[in-house]
């Protein structure tokens, strides 16, 4: 078994469920100086602000929502985790070089921009920046993996080159730094069983 588990849903798999959504999501630009609004998700520990303009939708999990900028998109996911997650400086490291074989192994056409270790909502993270092909179009995709606690949380920017620079400057940093992770994913509730009924006689 491995010490601990790297998983990385690349967003052609997390949009292949949702081509419809992102058709029918409004064509309106956000930008950085547009109202937010918090949001919470208690069940998965994630507290965070938003832009008003943007269209939210709460997805099933491992899914936490989907923000809808336009043509970029943003989604985030959280993991319970019972293997032990990276902490220590040279685990995350070696959790990098896994992260990014299975990315490729996953994607042949996925192109490595950079990635780097940093930090987030007081946890250690994974970033990568990298290029693909979704639907015969190019687009570059930002992801941050945030192992906190017992949990992994994955945030995700999904945008066409023209458009990555700005949104995520304006609209994904700022999302990032408004942030707050327990650490706490509740499992799922167990599914209901019907109870059969007793024969007379």
């Amino acid at each position: 078994m491995r010490p601990f588990a790297i998983l990385f849903l690349l967003p052609a798999l997390a949009l292949a469920s949702c081509g419809n959504e992102r058709a029918e999501a409004p064509a309106s630009r956000v930008a950085g100086n547009d109202p937010v609004k918090p949001l919470k998700f208690p069940r998965y520990g994630v507290e965070v602000s938003v832009p008003t303009t943007a269209s939210v939708q709460r997805t099933a999990r491992p899914g936490v929502f989907r923000l809808f900028l336009g043509q970029p998109l943003v989604s985030m996911f959280a993991y319970r985790r019972k293997e032990e997650i990276p902490r220590r400086r040279k685990d995350l490291q070696v959790a990098r070089r896994r992260l990014i074989k299975e990315v490729e192994r996953r994607d042949p056409d996925y192109e490595l921009g950079s990635s780097r270790l940093t930090e987030l909502a007081g946890a250690k993270a994974i970033e990568l920046v990298g290029d693909q092909t979704i639907s015969r179009g190019r687009l570059r995709t930002r992801s941050v993996h945030v192992y906190k606690r017992d949990a992994e949380y994955v945030i995700e920017l999904l945008a066409p080159p023209t458009e990555y620079e700005r949104t995520s400057r304006e609209v994904f940093e700022p999302l990032l730094d408004s942030l707050k992770l327990s650490g706490k994913v509740q499992k799922p509730p167990e599914p209901k069983t019907k109870k059969k009924k007793k024969q007379q006689g």
